[in-house]
């Protein structure tokens, strides 16, 4: 990856934002089979990684490079670009809907490679101990959400899934952030459903329903997009008859998540993506004038 598409690493959903809003230039055509292969073995392997940023990435590299070679439309590049960026989303969530709405602050100071091999070694030992604990968390999400979680592994699953995700997005590999952010939403939510059925059983008869709010509050607070989250949380679990709830549960999430003035993780993610971008050309700069002054001397 570092050799050939350096701009596969992450997400990719924070690149194609910047790129949108002409701070960074569009993925070149490389992007898409490392992002792929990469992210097949990233998230095959059991880092805590989603599917859904490298598709969003995927996509809208297609969208770019359309526009690049179909002269009539090469002056709307960021409306190609947007539009592969959610087909790739509503591929990898099958939620057309959320598709067309959305299109470790320090990590350790060690070269990539060095990283990626620390982070693998670790999630390989828990996945020898915890084999249910690592990956994408899509089975542990359909879990929850069928009501066959044990509650009370409850508590240590969440942990080592909190620390897991940003552990596994340190190391760099192609991976997404969605079905992570979801699968503690789910949790979160279910944990207390589950707490509002011992001590209000009249009021709460499934905990469940507490699940699908989660998902969609805790995606909300970390992403700030209430309708995003909701949309894609009900597409994904065919539950649109909690639209309401998932809606109160969402706007508290998103009140919350203004008054503690926590930026959206996105936002945060492309900064530091430029930031890194332009440090490396002005260093790509620095070698390439002072090569010029030892030629000329």
């Amino acid at each position: 990856m570092r050799r050939f598409a350096p701009l596969a690493s992450g997400s990719g959903i924070p690149h194609v934002v910047a790129v949108i809003r002409g701070e960074m230039s569009p993925a070149p055509a490389s992007v898409v089979p490392v992002k792929f292969f990469g992210g097949l073995l990233a998230i095959g392997g059991g880092l805590a990684l989603g599917r859904e940023g490298p598709t969003v990435q995927m996509g809208a590299t297609f969208g770019s490079l359309l526009a690049a070679r179909v002269r009539p439309v090469r002056d709307q590049w960021p409306a190609l670009l947007a539009a592969g960026a959610g087909a790739g989303l509503a591929t990898a969530f099958n939620a057309p809907l959320g598709g067309m709405l959305r299109v470790a602050e320090r990590v350790v100071r060690w070269p990539a490679g060095a990283t990626g091999v620390c982070v693998g070694a670790a999630v390989g030992g828990l996945a020898w101990l915890l084999p249910n604990v690592v990956g994408g968390s899509d089975d542990l999400t359909q879990q929850i959400l069928s009501g066959r979680a044990a509650i009370t592994a409850l508590p240590l699953l969440f942990a080592l899934r909190f620390l897991l995700g940003p552990l596994s997005y340190a190391a760099g590999t192609p991976g997404g952030l969605f079905a992570p952010l979801l699968v503690l939403g789910a949790q979160i939510g279910f944990g207390c459903g589950v707490l509002g059925q011992h001590w209000f059983p009249e009021v709460v008869p499934s905990p469940v329903a507490f699940a699908v709010a989660g998902m969609a509050a805790f995606f909300t607070a970390t992403v700030r997009s209430k309708l995003t989250g909701i949309l894609l949380v009900a597409e994904m679990t065919g539950s649109f008859s909690l639209a309401l709830p998932m809606l109160v549960a969402s706007t508290g999430a998103f009140a919350v998540s203004v008054l503690l003035r926590n930026a959206p993780i996105y936002d945060t993610l492309r900064e530091r993506q430029v930031a890194r971008a332009r440090i490396g050309g002005e260093a790509a700069r620095d070698v390439a004038r002072t090569t010029s002054q030892a030629s000329d001397g």
